[in-house]
């Protein structure tokens, strides 16, 4: 026996036909070849030779499927991406169609913040430093009669009066002139009236009691601010006794 021959056999011998796959096989060259002799083992080679061929038709022809399918894959992304590109194209144009517009807008929201300030302001310095019509014609009608709501006015608008200051130290001096202005015209025809209602309210006084009451007290309190028309309602009362 040669070398080549004996390595054969060795490893026959030392194969180990405990193992699943050599078993199989054995089991299937067992049912296919029933007579050892060179025509069945060509024939079982070409047997074997036309299995795999087939075998590997059928893999190819699997395959061909999934090729196609990957294909048709490929052809779907490559929609979505000429769909995302053609939005990003159109996001694009929009933004910068849209970019003018939102400019604008912000400038509007930006005066009409500004629009809101000033009214806010106008609308407190209205609350403050302006006297409504109808407060002027009960501080110095004399059609009006002297009460709370006489004095309240006469208050807001000496305080009115001293809050000019502010304006004149600031740059609004020439408003706080005109303002400052109306005040003291206010002032003057409050106190003128105050002064006469004084001398009438005097007149009626019985000289056998000639207790003045709270409302005289506090109007002669009031009018004090102007000594020279303060004095002459003392002297007109002093006269008034003495008659």
């Amino acid at each position: 026996m040669d070398s080549l021959s004996q390595q054969r056999l060795s490893a026959i011998l030392s194969a180990s036909y405990s193992d699943a796959e050599i078993r199989n096989a054995l089991q299937v060259l067992d049912s296919r070849f029933t007579e050892n002799s060179p025509d069945s083992r060509r024939q079982l080679r070409v047997d074997v030779q036309a299995e795999v061929i087939q075998s590997n038709v059928h893999i190819i022809r699997e395959f061909s499927k999934i090729s196609e399918q990957l294909k048709l894959v490929g052809h779907t992304l490559n929609a979505m991406n000429n769909v995302v590109s053609s939005l990003k194209t159109h996001v694009t144009a929009a933004s910068s169609e849209s970019a003018p517009i939102l400019e604008e807008s912000s400038q509007l929201l930006t005066q009409k913040k500004n629009t809101e300030t000033k009214e806010a302001l106008l609308k407190a310095f209205t609350e403050h430093f302006v006297v409504s019509e109808k407060d002027v014609v009960i501080l110095t009608s004399s059609a009006e009669p002297v009460d709370d709501r006489f004095f309240r006015i006469l208050n807001r608008v000496k305080k009115i009066h001293g809050d000019c200051e502010v304006l004149l130290a600031s740059e609004n001096q020439r408003a706080g002139l005109e303002i400052m202005d109306q005040m003291t015209n206010h002032l003057q025809g409050a106190f003128q009236k105050l002064y006469r209602w004084i001398q009438r309210e005097l007149k009626h006084l019985s000289l056998e009691n000639p207790q003045i009451n709270a409302g005289i007290r506090r109007a002669l309190r009031v009018l004090a601010e102007k000594p020279t028309l303060f004095q002459n309602c003392l002297d007109f009362f002093a006269e008034a006794r003495q008659k």
